[in-house]
């Protein structure tokens, strides 16, 4: 699944009051390789992903339907393999959390967050361009917990766009509005990969 990045050092934490019944929880490594032109990135991996070890591992998530749909990569093959043809696409995958505190699957639940470490990701890898965060919890973290290290590190941020959240528990719009909004990473990747 690409490599895991070793973190020498902790990153910013998040403080915030931790529900009694929050458990510390760890990501999931990112899917990267150097041909990677932009990186889509969550909040914190659900439950059921965790316990798969995959990414999107939720049935009703909606984000391998619509990587399908816009990059033709069924959403039936092994995890790994969706992967492997995902990052041939320029596209890469990673969490804005390296670990947190959570009871649940909710974002909402999201508490005393590790963020990984992307200076070392976007060290080793400089043709990221562009960064989707899926969803509005995994939009604010990269803003509060990433942007600052990134300034104050590599003297540079990276555009982001933030897109609708591809989980269930997100009903605010419909499923066709949200792959409308999706469109734009393939928009996107098209573009990078031309130019």
């Amino acid at each position: 699944m690409g490599f895991r990045i070793r973190h020498g050092r902790r990153g910013t934490r998040e403080h915030a009051a931790c529900d009694s019944n929050s458990a510390r929880i760890e990501g999931l490594g990112p899917s990267i390789d150097s041909d990677c032109r932009v990186l889509v990135v969550g909040s914190m991996p659900s439950r059921r992903s965790l316990s798969l070890q995959e990414y999107y591992g939720h049935p009703q998530n909606r984000f391998w339907s619509f990587v399908e749909v816009l990059f033709g990569i069924a959403r039936t093959l092994p995890h790994d393999e969706r992967l492997a043809q995902l990052r041939s696409r320029c596209v890469a995958l990673w969490d804005v959390a390296r670990s947190c505190e959570r009871a649940t699957s909710a974002d909402s639940e999201i508490r005393a967050v590790e963020p990984n470490d992307f200076v070392a990701l976007l060290r080793q890898h400089e043709n990221i361009e562009r960064v989707f965060c899926n969803g509005s919890k995994a939009f604010d973290l990269w803003r509060r917990l990433v942007v600052p290290q990134l300034l104050s590190e590599l003297g540079r941020d990276l555009p982001r766009v933030r897109l609708p959240s591809t989980s269930p528990a997100n009903a605010s719009q419909s499923v066709e509005e949200k792959l409308e909004a999706w469109r734009a990473v393939a928009g996107v990747v098209s573009k990078l990969r031309s130019g």
